[in-house]
């Protein structure tokens, strides 16, 4: 789902409903993508609900920036929608909180 060499990210930056982590640590982007790759995502058709659990900015060497929305049971990485489960998205969190 999130096609990066580690080498090539600058930072990612979380927001959650009630702050911001900005993480720069290689073994942090590593922890972080490959939770997110490990999502089971079923492409789905883009729905019009808004809101959030979390929004993770990545951002590349080159300055550009792969945008994702984790909520409930649905992710969107640069605007590409999945089903997931709702287990899915509780767990983000556990992959940055270590």
């Amino acid at each position: 789902m999130i096609d990066c060499k580690l080498s090539n990210v600058k930072e990612i930056r979380v927001f959650d409903n009630a702050s911001e982590k900005i993480f720069t640590d290689s073994e942090e982007f590593e922890r972080i993508i490959d939770y997110l790759n490990s999502i089971d995502a079923t492409p789905k058709e883009p729905d019009d609900v808004d809101g959030f659990a979390y929004l993770i900015d990545i951002t590349y060497n080159d300055g550009t920036t792969t945008p994702i929305v984790l909520r409930g049971n649905a992710i969107v990485v640069d605007e590409k929608y999945y089903s997931i489960s709702e287990e899915a998205s509780d767990g983000f969190k556990d992959s940055y909180n270590k």
